[in-house]
């Protein structure tokens, strides 16, 4: 007798900051990345959960499960951590053991478009990664960067002004057409067994 394997379950959580002023910035894209994602394999809309504590959707087969986190990006450690616990308190046995969790977030060190998968390895001056680090007290976090590119000028006050502009139209259709193919690839492969 042979036994079927268990699918992995994942949970694809997104950083990015909470509020209408803030969700089609750069510095979202994370968030933006997640609705496009969860929407192209089939979820309904993200709604609010009352166990998670924030925006959720599932795919059909509940596979994937795509969390939104509702914290302001410094601080969304916390938030990751909690939909985290939830999420193995739905599972059981093997698929407990089996799942894993990746987060989408913004990378300044890709241009536009492409993305960047990523075992382990520090934030990179990413508060948001930091914050998830230091919530999980390890830096094996799977991760995934969603490139925005980078501004000429270096100074602090002007990369403020540039992850919380929204994306020119150009960067907006390479997040919604090549960005997006190259998530859903790399969570099936995630998925698949890295």
């Amino acid at each position: 007798m042979t036994v079927a394997p268990v699918s992995r379950r994942l949970l694809v959580c997104s950083l990015g900051n909470p509020g209408s002023q803030y969700a089609l910035t750069r510095h979202s894209a994370g968030h933006i990345l997640l609705r496009l994602a969860s929407s192209r394999m089939g979820s309904p809309p993200l709604q609010k959960d009352s166990n998670y504590k924030g925006p959720l959707t599932r795919t059909p087969c509940g596979t994937y499960t795509f969390f939104a986190s509702p914290s302001y990006m410094n601080v969304s450690g916390g938030a990751l951590k909690h939909a985290w616990k939830t999420f193995l308190k739905e599972l059981q046995g093997a698929e407990r053991e089996s799942a894993l969790m990746v987060v989408l977030h913004d990378d300044m060190e890709k241009p536009p478009g492409q993305c960047r998968f990523r075992c382990t390895g520090s934030a990179q001056g990413h508060n948001g990664l930091k914050s998830v680090i230091e919530s999980f007290a390890t830096k094996d976090i799977l991760r995934i960067g969603i490139g925005i590119g980078r501004p000429k000028e270096r100074e602090p006050v002007m990369v403020a002004d540039y992850v919380l502009r929204q994306p020119i139209p150009r960067e907006m259709e390479e997040l919604e057409t090549t960005a997006v193919g190259k998530v859903v690839s790399h969570l099936k492969h995630i998925q698949q067994g890295l």
